[in-house]
């Protein structure tokens, strides 16, 4: 069986758009902002910022209804979103996160998201990122409470998430070799 110059041409642009369907996805990143549905709400001035402090923070402000306005507990200011949400659990589990911006692809699942504004002066956002699966880009917002991000808190590690991002680079290039694997067939020993 000899293959001809427009059998060849053809297997290779099979060839070409099984692996040009291969390149990596671009992933659009969450911006997460206090008009998000998955915004929970904000706390201030938010001092001390030590990591139990922000652990009880996020527990407070979980239990507060929605909509709440300036609710004043152990010295903070907490203002809780009118977003509804199906269930809210404790937040638990080590303090996550960083200095900085939390502007990240997220390495696991987590439930909660704790960014600080300013280090004495601002306060929190915080956000329910339960539904946002491993692999999820996320960024926050460049200012609040006149401040920029100083450093974040990833609570409830392994929870929550939605559906793990699929792998459909390498699917597609099995499916279409395996396509042209049975055109080939098909041609030559069924014609």
């Amino acid at each position: 069986m000899k293959l001809t110059i427009n059998t060849t041409k053809y297997i290779l642009l099979g060839l070409a758009l099984c692996f040009s369907l291969a390149s990596p996805a671009r992933a659009v990143p969450i911006n997460l902002t206090t008009a998000s549905p998955l915004f929970l709400g904000d706390i201030y001035p938010g001092v001390p910022n030590s990591p139990g402090d922000r652990l009880n923070y996020t527990n407070h402000l979980i239990g507060l209804a929605a909509p709440t306005t300036g609710n004043v507990f152990d010295g903070q200011t907490y203002d809780r979103s009118s977003n509804i949400f199906a269930s809210l659990p404790t937040a638990v589990g080590a303090d996550m996160g960083g200095n900085g911006t939390a502007d990240l692809t997220l390495s696991m699942n987590f439930t909660y998201l704790l960014q600080k504004y300013d280090g004495s002066n601002g306060g929190y956002l915080v956000w329910d990122i339960s539904s946002l699966a491993a692999g999820t880009m996320i960024t926050v917002p460049d200012t609040a409470f006149g401040f920029t991000p100083n450093a974040y808190s990833l609570y409830n590690p392994g929870t929550g998430g939605g559906p793990s991002v699929p792998e459909g680079g390498m699917t597609m290039v099995l499916m279409g070799m395996a396509l042209a694997g049975l055109g080939l067939f098909r041609r030559f020993f069924l014609a």
